[in-house]
């Protein structure tokens, strides 16, 4: 799968890249018609009161869909930290 990793008001790290692409890998075990992704990993400029806040978007494309699921850090403790080690 062709993939593509975009990375906003974060600082891009080989550790962050090479966790999501072992994600993106193992959703092609589950669907081997996936031609493309992309990811956009934010941490959003107006959350400075709650700390590191993360946001994640994950669109992937089949030759007969496009999914695009959207993940927002709230009040989680659990994604306080961009790396999750799952």
């Amino acid at each position: 799968m062709n993939s593509n990793f975009v990375f906003r008001n974060i600082d891009q790290t080989n550790a962050i890249a090479d966790a999501v692409q072992k994600r993106i890998q193992k959703l092609e075990r589950y669907c081997d018609e996936i031609i493309a992704g992309r990811v956009v990993l934010d941490s959003p400029h107006n959350n400075h009161h709650k700390g590191k806040v993360y946001s994640v978007g994950l669109e992937i494309h089949t030759p007969s869909k496009e999914v695009r699921v959207n993940q927002e850090q709230h009040d989680n403790h659990a994604h306080e930290d961009l790396y999750i080690n799952n």
